[in-house]
């Protein structure tokens, strides 16, 4: 799984309280920064929550086809 920032953050750390070991807002800043670009699969449901709840869609996923499925199936029990 990798995760990153496109342009157009609007700083408003919601994936920062989704996951906060692997996006981080400092002080100041104008946009979220990716602190773990590259997390283990423990923290998946957690990053993926934090996809879902962007408002402006810039965090992008990129994962392992073979895992999307059971991820996709957890996320969705924990969030009902």
């Amino acid at each position: 799984m990798n995760v990153r920032i496109v342009e157009g953050c609007i700083v408003c750390r919601q994936c920062e309280c989704q996951a906060p070991d692997v996006f981080e807002v400092p002080e100041g800043a104008y946009t979220a920064q990716v602190v773990d670009a590259s997390p283990s699969l423990s923290r998946e449901a957690d990053v993926i929550r934090a996809v879902k709840g962007c408002p402006v869609h810039v965090i992008k996923l990129h994962r392992d086809p073979k895992h999307v499925r059971d991820t996709v199936q957890r996320v969705e029990t924990l969030t009902t």
